[in-house]
Order: C-alpha cells, then sequence, then structure tokens
C-alpha cells in the first residue's frame, strides 16, 4: 500500500488497525530530483524498448503512438511526475498514522520503523515504513 492511499485531512486509513499485528508501507518514488530523474528515465526505456514489444505482441500501432505521436511516453511520465508529487516521506507518513483518529494510541500500542534501499542505481530508492505492533 503506498501511503497516497491516505487521505488528509481527515484522515482515516483503508486499514484497521486492531485486526494485524504487522502492516508494511511501500513507496517506490520520492518527491525529490532523483524521484522525477527516474521518471524521465522510464520516457527513454520507453523509446529504447517499444520496438522489441511492437514486434513481440505485432502491434504496430504501439509504434505509432511512441515515436510519431508520442503518448505513450507523455502519458507514462506525466504519470509518473504526478505520483511523485503525492508521494509522503516517511516522516509524514508516521505522522499521519499517529493523527488518524483511531481509537488506539499508535505510538503506545506500534512500534514503528522505516527506511530506504536502492533498487535502480543511481536514481531509484524505495522508501518503506512497517508498523509492527507491541507485545504486552
Amino acid at each position: 500500500m503506498a501511503s497516497g492511499e491516505f487521505v488528509h485531512p481527515p484522515s482515516i486509513p483503508p486499514i484497521n488497525l486492531t485486526t494485524h499485528p504487522v502492516y508494511r508501507i511501500f513507496e517506490l518514488q520520492e518527491r525529490n530530483f532523483s524521484g522525477f530523474l527516474a521518471c524521465l528515465l522510464l520516457g527513454v526505456g520507453i523509446f529504447s524498448l517499444e520496438p522489441y514489444y511492437a514486434y513481440k505482441w505485432r502491434s504496430p500501432a504501439t509504434l505509432f503512438f511512441t515515436y510519431l505521436i508520442p503518448i505513450l511516453p507523455v502519458v507514462l511520465v506525466w504519470d509518473g511526475f504526478m505520483s511523485a508529487l503525492r508521494t509522503r516521506t516517511p516522516e509524514e507518513t508516521e505522522a499521519l498514522l499517529r493523527d488518524c483518529g483511531a481509537a488506539t494510541d499508535i505510538s503506545a500500542s506500534w512500534e514503528v520503523r522505516s527506511g530506504k534501499e536502492m533498487f535502480m542505481w543511481p536514481v531509484g530508492e524505495v522508501n518503506w515504513i512497517m508498523c509492527v505492533k507491541k507485545e504486552r
């Protein structure tokens, strides 16, 4: 689940915090220069890999909408930019979880861990957040 699934304010998470002992949230984008650069690299990748997929799918229309009227790369890059703009940092997501209006106090009953791992060198990093219910 991406943290963009939370609506704020007022925020009510689409999860029931009382039923599961662990929740994980992964964000494949960031709201910074490297996140936007990764989206641009996706557009470059579309231009370079499209002939292979046009041949594989027997679809000359994909060539037409990639090279003559570049709708496919523009839509994919635009969607990536919009997703990057609405991506939350782990700190923002943790604050959102704390202010979500749940009946239980998140900080007292949950341990929140977060981190960042490289998945596409040099610009692709995944932000992860893990909420683990504390044992009583």
